[in-house]
């Protein structure tokens, strides 16, 4: 789609300015100029000591201009009255301008609008529908794509959304072919009023707003974390004060995000202030984003950083599991706010997203090996819980439209498929690749584990692509 015209630069450009003059070509003209700027300043002055009038058509247009946006179709009458007194050989091609703005601009509310679920304001007593609004999650929106505030709105609450029009039989109308006002009023009786929506969307939108700005501002400190950790300057073993001091930084700035009242501890070495700050923003982090990831991932992370020796891996751990923990919450918040849109209520759904989690992990997990290097066996860390992109996202697709609880279950128009039946076929799949690759016929214990973390990896990235290209859908 075409974008709209920059009317705003329209304005800055110098609309009202005159036609850019050419270089002086004698000594006698740019003497003439310069007298003509002398002048300029001599008039302001006269006019700045006599209380008369002495702007130039470009400074009294842009006087009048203030305070009006050249985007508004409201404001546009007034500026094209400007336009028209101080530079009307240019009228035409700023109403032009405008036309083609205002058309890009209703295409794209109309787009957004298709994009949304219209809702119809109805006033249950009289049974006649009032309006309609559109919905977007918790959000409400008029025709103008504009928020509407429920709170500074004047409209009835009692109005109730509806999800159809409501028209009312008409009087005498003997033969009646719609519903009876009174199966019309029990109908509405069980739908939602203005009200309640207000109440019940504040929580979800205040809890929105948070997270994405928690978002926003945490993520910058993990990434300075990752950057730091592979900067090439930290060993396996441990850090140099230099690391330490940064990191300890990086973290602090993440603490005071969540408290602003928290103080930084004094009379530490940078490895302990770091260890220190590090354990309490885990703390944090974990109340803070109660519910993003499994129980079982939180169990996982917690007996993996208490069980190995490796001070750089579980930094790193840290980093990559509280990265996928933020990526969860923001696809918690919007799977939170499709559901009451669908259901206008929040019942049912933190059950649903704890399947959802627990069926599609949200990182890889970690695994350790032991490696035999110069006849030396040393410990080596097979993934290090990466978030795993492809498992995000997925609950709308599977999750919100279920007509039962659990996980979901697939059919290809012929078969029913269940999740581990899907899990299980990669599975199998991807230990019939290792077996041929190492010409054996039997699996190994690394086999298994290393088909089980394929699994964990690629379920949602499979389920995706079956669900893509595959014909399948979720029948239940």
């Amino acid at each position: 789609m075409a974008q709209p015209t920059d009317l705003t630069g329209m304005l800055t450009e110098g609309l009202f300015q005159p036609t850019q003059k050419a270089v002086p070509s004698s000594l006698a003209e740019a003497s003439m100029r310069l007298a003509q700027s002398a002048g300029t300043g001599l008039r302001r002055g006269i006019g700045a000591l006599t209380g008369a009038d002495t702007m130039t058509n470009p400074e009294a247009a842009a006087v009048a201009m203030r305070g009006l946006d050249i985007t508004d179709p409201k404001d546009q009458p007034k500026i094209l009255q400007i336009v028209r007194k101080y530079s009307p050989e240019k009228e035409a091609q700023v109403t032009a301008a405008m036309s083609q703005n205002n058309r890009l601009l209703a295409l794209q509310k109309e787009k957004a609008k298709a994009d949304m679920k219209i809702q119809y304001l109805v006033d249950p007593v009289t049974q006649t529908t009032k309006g309609n609004v559109f919905q977007r999650g918790s959000q409400l929106f008029n025709a103008d794509m504009e928020p509407i505030d429920l709170e500074a709105e004047t409209v009835d609450k009692g109005w109730i959304l509806a999800d159809n029009y409501v028209k009312p039989t008409s009087p005498g109308t003997t033969i009646r072919t719609g519903k009876s006002p009174e199966a019309i009023k029990a109908e509405l009786e069980g739908e939602m009023t203005l009200k309640q929506f207000d109440d019940q969307s504040k929580d979800l939108v205040a809890r929105g707003k948070l997270t994405k700005e928690s978002y926003d501002k945490f993520m910058p400190v993990y990434r300075t974390l990752e950057q730091l950790e592979s900067s090439g300057a930290v060993g396996e073993g441990g850090a140099g004060a230099e690391f330490f001091a940064s990191a300890a930084n990086a973290m602090t700035t993440a603490m005071q995000i969540i408290d602003p009242t928290f103080t930084v501890p004094t009379d530490m070495s940078g490895q302990t202030l770091y260890q220190s700050v590090a354990k309490t923003l885990k703390a944090k982090m974990t109340e803070m984003t109660k519910g993003a990831i499994s129980d079982r991932e939180n169990a996982e992370h917690n007996k993996y950083t208490t069980s190995i020796n490796m001070p750089k891996v579980v930094r790193e751990s840290k980093i990559n599991i509280d990265k996928a923990t933020l990526e969860s919450v923001m696809n918690k918040q919007n799977a939170e706010e499709q559901w009451f849109e669908k259901y206008k209520n929040t019942a049912g759904f933190n059950s649903a997203w704890k399947t959802y989690t627990k069926d599609f992990p949200r990182t890889a997990g970690a695994y350790t090996r032991n490696v035999t290097v110069n006849g030396k066996t040393e410990k080596k860390i097979v993934d290090n819980f990466q978030m795993v992109e492809g498992n995000m996202g997925l609950f709308d697709r599977l999750y919100l439209g279920k007509k039962t609880s659990g996980s979901p279950v697939f059919t290809d128009g012929e078969k029913r498929v269940s999740l581990e039946q899907a899990k299980e076929d990669l599975r199998q799949s991807k230990l019939d690749s290792l077996m041929t690759n190492a010409g054996v016929t039997t699996p190994t214990a690394i086999m298994k584990q290393d088909a089980e973390r394929f699994v964990r990896k690629n379920i949602g990235t499979a389920i995706t692509r079956k669900l893509d290209t595959g014909g399948w859908r979720v029948s239940e």
